[in-house]
């Protein structure tokens, strides 16, 4: 590709210096035209030689052959500098199927996060679609907390509220957040074997409803948090 650009760069100057030829040439031609001329009148009225006149009718003759050389010399580097163009065209093309296959060697994580558990190792052969590694986002917007309150303590909960969250893994630290969503069901609901409570045989068991509270935007530029951690959250209910 570089090679094909360098000799159309090489083609654009032959065809200005070409040009440049034609020109001189058709100078040249005038001159030797207007020389003709003059000595045709002369050589008519016998005033002088006719060697003279033969001269001048030789010296036209030239300067036609020299700009039709000139011309040629254009036309020779316009049709260079087409092939060239092909060239360039056909290397652009073999560039951009080469970076297409470069591309398929480079496998972009679908979130930005850190690699938590990585399964593959460098030189493994994988398959579309096998899992390479598990990316935990731990971007301020990716992260948010599943507090299970107790029913009788969300009568004044509601999304949009502020919270703020403490975690056992630094408690001199706070960290700010908001009320997503309150679940629609009990985590025993959604358990994978629900309780069952048949009729004589029932106890009054105080349920717990997960409250996603979503931390905000910069609460914790050193990504501190991770996965599975205990923390503690207090809910504003007189916030709106």
């Amino acid at each position: 590709w570089f090679v094909a650009q360098a000799a159309l760069a090489t083609n654009q100057a032959q065809i200005s210096q070409a040009q440049a030829q034609v020109a001189a040439a058709q100078s040249q031609l005038s001159l030797a035209q207007i020389e003709k001329n003059r000595l045709s009148a002369l050589f008519e009225r016998q005033s002088i030689p006719k060697q003279k006149y033969d001269q001048a009718v030789s010296a036209e003759s030239v300067a036609v052959a020299q700009k039709t050389a000139a011309q040629k010399a254009v036309a020779a580097a316009r049709a260079m500098l087409d092939v060239n163009r092909k060239k360039i065209e056909k290397a652009t093309a073999s560039l951009d199927a080469a970076k297409l296959q470069r591309s398929y060697c480079t496998i972009v994580s679908p979130a930005d996060g850190t690699v938590s558990r990585k399964s593959a190792e460098p030189g493994n052969v994988v398959a579309p679609g096998q899992p390479l590694c598990a990316v935990v986002p731990l971007g301020a917007q990716e992260i948010w907390v599943d507090a299970n309150y107790k029913e009788t303590q969300l009568k004044n909960v509601r999304v949009g509220q502020k919270a703020t969250i403490r975690a056992d893994i630094d408690k001199s630290r706070t960290y700010e957040g908001t009320v997503e969503s309150v679940s629609a069901g009990t985590g025993a609901v959604f358990s994978l074997l629900p309780p069952e409570n048949a009729t004589g045989n029932w106890v009054k068991v105080v349920q717990r409803v997960p409250v996603r509270i979503k931390l905000d935007p910069g609460t914790d530029p050193e990504h501190n948090l991770r996965l599975g951690l205990t923390v503690t959250t207090v809910i504003d209910t007189t916030s709106r």
